[in-house]
C-alpha cells in the first residue's frame, strides 16, 4: 500500500486497503483518503454495509483518471447511496481523540475537522521490490519499479519481469499479458503488449470500464478528435432493467476516424469495455463500429449509438426535457 505523507497515518485505527477486506465491523463511520479505483470500491462496498463513509480526493473529482462526464456519474451515485464526497479537499492530518479518530482536513482555504472510527487510507498500491536480492544481481530499477526494455527483459540478460513489480499499478489482466509476453520473448518468439491498449476497470456500482486515450489525455496530445457520447437512459435493455444511470463514450481521430479510445460507466462497463479494446486494438473507425450489428436488446447496443454519435447521426436520443446524458432520471 502507498501511504502518503500525513501526520497521523501511522495510529491505530488507520487502515489500509491490504486488511480493507478483513476488518471488524462495520464500522457505524468510515473515512476513506483516496477516491481513485480503491477508493471508490471499498466507499461503494462499506456504504452498502450500513456505514457512514466519508470520500476524500484532493483533487477536483473522484476517480481522477477519468473524464469528468464519466467521474461524475459515479460521484452522483456514491452520494445517492449517502456517501460523503469530499473533492478538491486535502488531508492535513490524522490523531486519536477519546477513541475516535480525528481528521483534519482544508478545503477552498477552509479547514475542518471529521470523527470518525476507522481511517482507510486507499491513495494507491506501490512495487514492493525492496530487499528481494534485485541490488545482488544488479538488476537496475527506478522509483516506479524494476526497470526494462520492449522486450521486458531488465539490464540483466535473460532475466525479464512483468506486471505490478514495473510500476505498482495492480492491474492483473496486464500483469497476466506481461507475463506471458516475458515468456514468449524469452523464447524468441516476438511476445508484445500494447499499452495503448490495456483496459482499466472500477468496481462500484456503477461500473467504470475505460481503454485507450481519454478525451482529455487527447486534447492535452493536441490531437483533433471527434466524440461521441450515448447515455443508458436511452438503451432499452438499461430501461427494462432499471439501470439507465451511465453513458458510453468513445473518442475518434477526427479526420481518419479511428477510434483512440473510450469508456462506459453503467451496467456491465466491466464486460462491455472488452469491445472497445478490440476497437481500439484493431485500429477500427467510428464506421466499423457503427456497422457492426449489436443484438437486441442489450447494453452493447449503446457502443453501436455512441459510434454514430461520432458520426452525428444517432438513431435514439433522449426524449425532448430529459436533464444531462447519463444521469438515468
Amino acid at each position: 500500500p502507498l501511504l502518503p505523507p500525513i501526520p497521523g497515518l501511522d495510529s491505530p485505527g488507520v487502515f489500509s486497503s491490504d486488511e480493507a477486506v478483513d476488518l471488524p465491523g462495520p464500522f457505524t463511520t468510515l473515512a476513506v483518503v483516496g477516491a481513485g479505483a480503491l477508493g471508490c470500491e471499498f466507499a461503494y462496498i462499506y456504504a452498502q454495509l450500513g456505514t457512514k463513509v466519508s470520500l476524500f480526493e484532493m483533487l477536483p473529482q473522484i476517480a481522477p483518471t477519468e473524464d469528468a462526464d464519466v467521474a461524475e456519474v459515479v460521484d452522483r451515485a456514491m452520494r445517492k447511496k449517502g456517501v460523503h464526497v469530499h473533492v478538491g479537499t486535502r488531508v492535513l492530518g490524522v490523531r486519536n481523540a477519546e477513541g475516535r479518530k480525528h481528521v483534519e482536513y482544508e478545503c477552498e482555504g477552509e479547514c475542518a475537522v471529521g470523527e470518525y472510527d476507522a481511517i482507510l487510507v486507499a491513495v494507491g498500491r506501490q512495487a514492493a521490490i525492496r530487499d528481494i536480492g534485485l541490488e545482488e544481481v544488479g538488476v537496475e530499477t527506478d522509483r516506479p519499479g524494476i526497470k526494462v526494455n520492449e522486450k521486458l527483459e531488465t539490464n540483466v540478460a535473460g532475466v525479464y519481469a512483468a506486471g505490478d513489480c514495473l510500476r505498482g499499478a495492480g492491474l492483473a489482466h496486464l500483469a497476466s499479458h506481461e507475463a506471458v509476453a516475458a515468456v514468449e520473448n524469452a523464447l524468441g518468439d516476438g511476445g508484445h503488449v500494447n499499452y495503448d491498449c490495456v483496459p482499466a476497470c472500477i468496481f462500484s456500482r456503477p461500473e467504470i470500464g475505460r481503454v485507450g486515450m481519454t478525451e482529455k489525455e487527447a486534447r492535452a496530445a493536441g490531437r483533433a478528435i471527434s466524440v461521441g457520447s450515448f447515455p443508458f437512459s436511452a438503451n432499452s435493455r438499461a430501461a427494462a432493467t432499471r439501470q439507465r444511470e451511465g453513458l458510453v463514450k468513445l473518442i475518434a481521430d477526427a479526420e481518419s476516424g479511428q477510434i483512440l479510445g473510450g469508456a462506459v460507466v453503467g451496467p456491465c462497463a466491466s464486460e462491455l469495455v472488452s469491445a472497445l479494446a478490440v476497437a481500439v486494438e484493431m485500429g477500427a473507425t467510428a464506421d466499423e463500429v457503427a456497422d457492426t450489428i449489436q443484438s437486441h436488446p442489450t447494453f452493447a447496443e449503446a457502443i453501436h449509438e455512441a459510434a454514430l454519435c461520432l458520426l452525428g447521426r444517432p438513431l435514439h436520443v433522449p426524449p425532448v426535457g430529459k436533464k444531462d446524458p447519463g444521469r438515468g432520471d
